[in-house]
């Protein structure tokens, strides 16, 4: 074998090696890109005014939240619970208008408070997907006279 016939084989060699390196970066840096899990997420939860996580007897409470679902959003499910209240006290509602079939939406929900003993109360969000899985959020409100 001449000399430029290694030269040429040794340089298809490392192109070849290069290439094969160069592919198994760019899978690495994909698969930390992407979530391992399929369950939908819920982002930037705001309760109440200003994210107060308190409404008043009579207000409107006020929540809104982002949510990414990869395997699209089939429905949305909030239900807020008396903590302290005898008998127990609860609202749930499910949300399907222009949420569903998305893998993205901005939620903005509304309730009127009126007919609610004040007092601590637990608030659950919960994201079901298409493919079966299921993202949930809770936090505390509080529900306090004017």
């Amino acid at each position: 074998m001449s000399v430029k016939t290694k030269q040429i084989l040794y340089c298809l060699l490392m192109a070849g090696v290069l290439i094969v390196g160069a592919s198994g970066c760019s899978k690495g840096d994909r698969e930390e890109r992407e979530p391992e899990s399929e369950k939908p997420a819920i982002q930037n939860l705001v309760i109440g005014k200003s994210n107060s996580k308190t409404v008043y007897l009579g207000d409107k409470l006020v929540v809104e939240a982002d949510i990414i679902a990869r395997g699209k959003i089939s429905r949305v499910l909030i239900s807020i619970n008396s903590l302290d209240a005898t008998p127990p006290v609860g609202i749930s509602t499910a949300l399907e208008r222009n949420l569903k079939d998305k893998t993205e939406a901005h939620l903005s929900w509304e309730a009127l408070m009126d007919d609610v003993p004040t007092g601590k109360y637990r608030f659950t969000m919960t994201v079901e997907a298409k493919v079966g899985e299921t993202g949930q959020i809770t936090s505390e409100l509080n529900v306090q006279p004017k």
